[in-house]
């Protein structure tokens, strides 16, 4: 009987330290995503923002250009004039491209000014002068109503 009990003590105690150890790299990997959301926040935050009135004085003067980085199929239902359509998912590839305004102001902007954001703070690692509308294209045409 001592030997069945010693053996369900050391299996008993061999069970609460693999428990002990997943639950441990649990929290470090929870750790880790926090951290991590954490730093891109910080990194979003970093990103200018713009007033829609502040952009077009912006673009009228020369010194800023509109990246449009709304998918190409809202771009073709309307866009703002002049911009440039660089949807997120060839981001990267046009790079080149981009990199010809890089004595300008490039101003993201996307339906509301969420997606615009993240598409700035890519832009700003890679060297660029990003920035983000500030309401995206929703504010911008309210800006510029007929009246």
């Amino acid at each position: 009987m001592s030997s069945q009990s010693g053996k369900s003590v050391k299996d008993a105690v061999a069970g609460g330290i693999r428990r002990r150890y997943r639950n441990e790299r649990v929290f470090k990997a929870l750790g880790l995503i926090a951290l991590l959301m954490i730093l891109r926040t910080i990194r979003l935050r970093s990103v200018p923002r713009v007033s829609a009135e502040e952009a077009s004085r912006r673009v009228k003067q020369g010194g800023a250009i509109l990246i449009d980085v709304r998918p190409a199929s809202d771009f073709r239902g309307g866009h703002i004039q002049g911009a440039i359509s660089v949807p997120p998912s060839s981001m990267r590839t046009q790079l080149d491209e981009l990199n010809r305004y890089a004595q300008k102001e490039l101003i993201c902007y996307c339906q509301l000014g969420n997606r615009s954001v993240s598409a700035a703070a890519y832009l700003r690692k890679k060297g660029l002068n990003a920035s983000s509308l500030d309401g995206g294209i929703g504010e911008w045409n309210f800006i510029h109503r007929k009246r």
